[in-house]
């Protein structure tokens, strides 16, 4: 496994592991009495991207991604603002966490 800076050919791949992974986490630990959880949407998708390379613009330091055999399979994202520090996200491909 690697651990390398996030760059911004990463995003897609990034937005589809926490897709998958938020999913997968809904799905499992849905109340009974709670709606059936749904994939992330098309229309959700294209602004959690801009969003993600918002961050890895102006907040690299704080945007991983986990590599095995050239993909990558998981990843954090966080913010700093002055004294202020915020884990934005933190995903891992379901099935190898």
């Amino acid at each position: 496994m690697l651990i390398r800076a996030m760059t911004h050919d990463d995003v897609a791949a990034v937005e589809q592991i926490t897709s998958e992974a938020f999913y997968d986490l809904d799905v499992r630990t849905r109340p009974a009495d709670w709606p059936t959880p749904e994939p992330r949407s098309p229309e959700r998708s294209g602004p959690w991207r801009t969003r993600l390379a918002h961050l890895v613009t102006h907040d690299q330091p704080g945007c991983w991604v986990a590599e095995v055999a050239g993909t990558v399979v998981g990843a954090v994202a966080a913010l700093r603002r002055e004294g202020l520090w915020g884990l934005s996200t933190y995903a891992v491909r379901p099935g190898l966490q």
